[in-house]
């Protein structure tokens, strides 16, 4: 476990800024404890045990090393479209939604029905029509292009309840933190947005036929 531990600190060293998070099985007779050696959990800043029952987790800290103990996170799963494969088959994976009454710190933010909508709008508009760059990647999406794709799957009776409801939804995801935008280009924060559009592009281009071996 030493040497486990020691290359944990080589990558830490070889990447800056970074954090290193293990994920470790509970104990076979104690499900509150890690398993095998305590040398992990001591060489750590922080732990968190997760349950889950059904649908729901739960994160529960049981060590932070130079600040008070978080309160316990209670999360939902909940599904996400990854677009296509490349044979054109539905792919999708699944997120921790913070569950109801969850009011703890590390609790991510609660979105509303018009920014889960712009949420999940955003990943076709970016697929199809964002601004990718060679070397890192999607640059964002214009907000005219993900106009278009919200009104599509909004149903509004009328263009200005879908005009108001994109505008709140995007300005809940730029409040929160899950949005940047510079000149009505809005890119995502979220890594799990981003590799479903990449999904998506990828499942695109392969029904295209543009797509290479």
């Amino acid at each position: 476990m030493s040497a486990f531990v020691a290359k944990l600190d080589d990558l830490r060293a070889a990447f800056p800024g970074s954090t290193v998070a293990v994920a470790h099985h509970s104990g076979h007779e104690g499900a509150d404890r890690a398993r095998g050696s305590i040398a992990l959990k001591a060489a750590c800043d922080f732990e968190y045990r997760v349950n889950k029952s059904g649908d729901t987790v739960k994160a529960i800290c049981t060590k932070m090393k130079d600040a008070p103990e978080r309160a316990p996170a209670t999360f939902s799963l909940e599904d996400i479209d990854l677009g296509f494969d490349p044979e054109g088959k539905p792919m999708g994976s699944a997120v921790l939604i913070p569950a109801e009454g969850d009011d703890s710190d590390d609790a991510p933010a609660k979105l509303s029905r018009n920014a889960k909508l712009a949420r999940e709008t955003y990943v076709p508009a970016a697929a199809a029509h964002g601004v990718f760059d060679p070397e890192e990647g999607l640059q964002g999406v214009h907000a005219e292009d993900w106009r278009t794709a919200f009104y599509a799957k909004h149903t509004g009776d009328n263009t200005d309840a879908k005009k108001k409801a994109f505008q709140n939804g995007r300005k809940a995801l730029v409040d929160k933190g899950l949005m940047t935008v510079t000149n009505d280009v809005y890119l995502t924060t979220e890594p799990v947005v981003r590799m479903a559009i990449v999904m998506q592009r990828e499942g695109r281009d392969n029904r295209d036929g543009t797509g290479q071996n």
